[in-house]
């Protein structure tokens, strides 16, 4: 009977520490999902900011990070990186290292931090073809590779590079991006990243298909129309079709004044200008703040002789853009 209680008391001990552990490991996992998702919301914050600095005294003054920001950075990289150590068992945590990273890069790309932001990509990259060379069936890891490339190579195409550096990261990203349409041949998005590398690298025809092939597994998207107009605006045979698409864009989003002003130049292309203008002012009354639809219509009036609007709206579009 003694043996029989004490096996039972520590039995009893063992559950107790068993449940607390549990507790514990259950919190630990909720408090670093918090700092994980808090960390993920400043990146967020911080890339979506509007840095154009429309409303700054001074035109000379270039968008840039403030300390603060750039501390935080730091530290939430250093964060991941430590994360990824101490759970190098763990992907997920692998796959957000290789995010934060992919994240930095576009924001510092934004600010025309080329070194710094090509380094990020560089990171990033890295953290996902470990990844994805260990789980080559997963969707996600080979689109954060893909995405991560085509960061690279866009930067790569920002910087002052060798040409064949620039069209080996291309190639590469084309390779990625195909990765995953291998996985979900109808993945849309991933047709439409893969059109944009191939216009990066000049190859129109296999952009086209790829858009088309877009349309067709997502035919709602006016992101697609839109981008089939940007590659064949310029194109007099496909006139009447590219027309279509800038029309059909609107009308799946008729407040978008970026889809305003695409039906603007394919109108204006044509020769339709009365239409093309209508276009550009309806983009106006949409989106004052319209940076392409003061510049069209910046030259809309200048072909008119109307020299104080012409100049009214290009000043208004480098108040906006004062850095393009």
């Amino acid at each position: 009977f003694w043996y029989a209680t004490k096996a039972n008391r520590a039995s009893a001990k063992f559950q107790i520490q068993k449940t607390r552990a549990e507790r514990e490991k259950t919190r630990a996992e909720d408090n670093l999902q918090l700092a994980i998702e808090s960390l993920d919301e400043v990146y967020r914050r911080a890339i979506t900011t509007d840095r154009s600095l429309a409303d700054a005294d001074s035109k000379d003054v270039v968008p840039s990070l403030s300390e603060g920001e750039r501390h935080l950075i730091e530290a939430g990289l250093v964060f991941y990186e430590r994360l990824a150590q101490l759970n190098g068992d763990d992907a997920s945590i692998r796959q957000r290292v290789g995010d934060a990273y992919g994240q930095i890069g576009w924001l510092r790309s934004t600010l025309g931090e080329h070194q710094a932001a090509r380094k990020a990509f560089e990171t990033a990259v890295a953290r996902y073809q470990e990844l994805a060379a260990e789980y080559p069936k997963s969707r996600d890891y080979a689109w954060g590779l893909a995405a991560a490339t085509k960061g690279l190579a866009w930067q790569t195409s920002s910087a002052i590079d060798s040409v064949e550096r620039r069209q080996s990261l291309l190639k590469q990203s084309v390779d990625a991006w195909s990765r995953c349409l291998k996985l979900n041949p109808q993945d849309a998005k991933a047709l439409q990243e893969r059109a944009s590398v191939y216009w990066m690298l000049g190859d129109v025809q296999s952009a086209q298909a790829d858009i088309e092939r877009a349309i067709e597994c997502d035919p709602g998207n006016p992101d697609h129309y839109a981008q089939i107009c940007r590659l064949l605006r310029n194109e007099i045979s496909a006139g009447a079709k590219v027309l279509e698409y800038a029309e059909q864009a609107v009308r799946l989003d008729p407040e978008n004044a970026d889809y305003r002003v695409e039906l603007a130049v394919i109108l204006a292309n044509q020769r339709k200008k009365n239409a093309s203008f209508a276009q550009l002012q309806k983009a106006l009354e949409l989106d004052p703040k319209c940076v392409a639809a003061h510049c069209r219509l910046s030259r809309h009036h200048l072909r008119q002789r109307n020299f104080d609007q012409a100049m009214a709206h290009a000043d208004q579009a480098v108040e906006l853009n004062p850095l393009d």
